[in-house]
């Protein structure tokens, strides 16, 4: 299951006394390793340095034109997003697909803040995890550095990277270029072989931002499943 990437399987299967005996609570244990070996794994991943700088702009406008944005009070949002931003900030409306339906339609975003970049690439319909299962809880939708193992393009991380989710997408952009610039003059590294633990990236917002859980609500859920102990992840911001 795990070379298979089958990760619902992975987190469904159960062990009995009728089917492995003597053997059943070492058969458990070997299960619960492999669960949380899976997880702890999936939570070292970072984002290539190189998908960064080559790829992530472009799927971004991609998908940004394939999403229908409306102008709400912080710049353009698309339905997630907006949802997302109406919970978060406690506003009571008596109908919220009416209040989102009466937002005037508007073009995406040029250069987006990580707001709403999240809201179109880390959840929500098009994100790049949409429809592939989580390695850390076997459910639907997971996190996109989890998306992007399959294709090299993630690894297990080289580097942590502490910044703000207002920043724009050229302010992020810019500053890991003039990081790499330095960088790569002192080092034989290649931006492929680098990757960067970030936070948008590799929580899955599925479940942190769409579903609102904080970071010890999606810890308990999983225990809770017999699953994994706690890592460190940076703040929301």
């Amino acid at each position: 299951m795990v070379e298979a990437r089958k990760w619902r399987e992975l987190h469904m299967t159960a062990t009995s006394r009728w089917e492995h005996t003597v053997w059943h609570r070492k058969a458990a244990a070997e299960l619960e390793k492999q669960r949380e070996e899976v997880k702890t794994r999936s939570l070292q991943l970072g984002i290539s340095l190189g998908f960064v700088f080559e790829e992530l702009e472009a799927v971004y406008r991609q998908k940004a034109r394939e999403a229908e944005w409306r102008q709400d009070i912080y710049g353009p949002a698309t339905r997630s997003s907006y949802f997302v931003r109406f919970r978060n900030m406690g506003e009571e409306v008596e109908d919220p697909d009416a209040a989102w339906n009466g937002l005037r339609i508007c073009e995406e975003p040029y250069d987006p803040n990580f707001h709403q970049v999240a809201g179109l690439l880390a959840y929500g319909p098009l994100a790049l995890g949409k429809g592939q299962h989580c390695p850390r809880d076997g459910r639907p939708g997971c996190s996109i550095v989890d998306a992007l193992e399959a294709t090299s393009q993630s690894g297990r991380a080289t580097w942590f990277l502490s910044w703000v989710w207002s920043y724009k997408f050229s302010t992020m952009f810019n500053a890991l270029k003039r990081w790499w610039v330095r960088h790569e003059r002192m080092s034989n590294d290649d931006s492929g072989d680098t990757y960067i633990w970030w936070c948008v990236m590799v929580n899955n917002q599925f479940r942190m931002l769409e579903e609102g859980l904080t970071l010890d609500e999606v810890i308990k859920h999983v225990e809770a499943q017999g699953e994994m102990r706690p890592h460190p992840q940076c703040h929301l911001q």
